[in-house]
């Protein structure tokens, strides 16, 4: 399939990419795969609660408490798979209830990296794909960026951005 955004928003850059997810209607059973940047408990909690899923990848300062390890049997490159709670007060508040913590290796680079998401079924593998999937949109806006002068979209609709 083709990599193309449902919706995007052009800002001036020097918006912060939190407040964009604030204005964003989640819809049910669909994925939001996301960079560090967007990190926050409370709109994360909003797309869990819309019935949606977020892969995100996890700030290095994370404070999560493991309750059961899930099996990564067969799953090459998860270094673990951990299902727990967060234990800082604000981030507890903002997201009280369990959450999936993935660390996996690039096969190519050998860096690793953490992922949080509230999908519990997925095999942490299908995860880690999903968050690296998240390139083919960063590289087409790369090449927008680069190529043309767009100062306004006029849809946010597939056929606009084609």
């Amino acid at each position: 399939g083709h990599a193309i955004p449902e919706f995007f928003c052009i800002t001036d850059g020097l918006t912060h990419d939190v407040k964009v997810l604030r204005s964003l209607i989640f819809q049910p059973r669909s994925f939001y795969v996301m960079d560090r940047g967007y990190l926050n408990f409370g709109q994360l909690y909003r797309i869990h609660l819309s019935d949606a899923f977020f892969v995100i990848r996890a700030k290095k300062t994370l404070k999560f408490k493991r309750v059961y390890s899930r099996s990564k049997k067969g799953q090459q490159n998860i270094v673990f798979d951990q299902v727990g709670k967060f234990t800082v007060y604000y981030s507890k508040k903002a997201y009280p209830e369990k959450i999936r913590c993935v660390k996996a290796k690039d096969p190519v680079t050998g860096k690793t990296i953490v992922l949080l998401t509230n999908h519990m079924g997925l095999e942490a593998q299908t995860i880690s794909q999903l968050y690296r999937s998240r390139w083919k949109i960063e590289i087409f806006f790369r090449w927008i960026k680069q190529h043309l002068r767009v100062k306004v979209f006029w849809g946010q609709s597939e056929n606009a951005v084609k």
